[in-house]
């Protein structure tokens, strides 16, 4: 009898080596979904409690967040990290990691974000402010407000330093 074989394509790569993750200066455009992309995001007081847990975890690991836009399912970031010993995604689980237990508060059962999330590290030809503007402008290319500054969940915290 024939043996046969079973061709199973590995998983995709969608993060660089870890260490590309770990230089000061570098500015990564992540994208961080709900899980099953769910519209967790809707209720004032636990956005503000998922904006605070974001500040609390910058601070706490020294990184740097230019700017967030927490959407009903998903949250866009530019940010960062100063320091070569704390990677960005490392900040990224632990906000998750957090975050998730708030939501826990908010009668959300199991995860509340993706395994996975999105990310891109800036280049040298990408402009930095139009892509700033892009992600605070989400809400409005969604629908949700005229003018980005009249959402409640998404600003700038970091200046941009580079």
């Amino acid at each position: 009898m024939p043996v046969k074989y079973l061709c199973v394509k590995p998983p995709r790569r969608i993060h660089l080596d870890s260490p590309k993750y770990n230089i000061p200066g570098w500015v990564y455009f992540l994208t961080i979904v709900s899980n099953f992309k769910a519209p967790h995001f809707v209720k004032e007081g636990f956005n503000a409690g998922i904006i605070e847990c974001l500040k609390n975890e910058k601070e706490r690991l020294g990184c740097r967040v230019y700017v967030y836009c927490l959407m009903p399912d998903h949250l866009h970031l530019l940010c960062g990290t100063t320091r070569q010993d704390i990677s960005v995604l490392d900040f990224v689980d632990q906000f998750k990691g957090k975050s998730t237990r708030i939501g826990w508060k908010y009668g959300i059962k199991g995860s509340l974000w993706q395994r996975r999330n999105y990310d891109h590290i800036l280049r040298k030809e990408e402009n930095l402010q139009e892509l700033a503007e892009y992600i605070l402008n989400n809400p409005v290319r969604r629908g949700l407000v005229a003018q980005w500054d009249e959402y409640p969940f998404c600003g700038y915290l970091d200046p941009f330093d580079l």
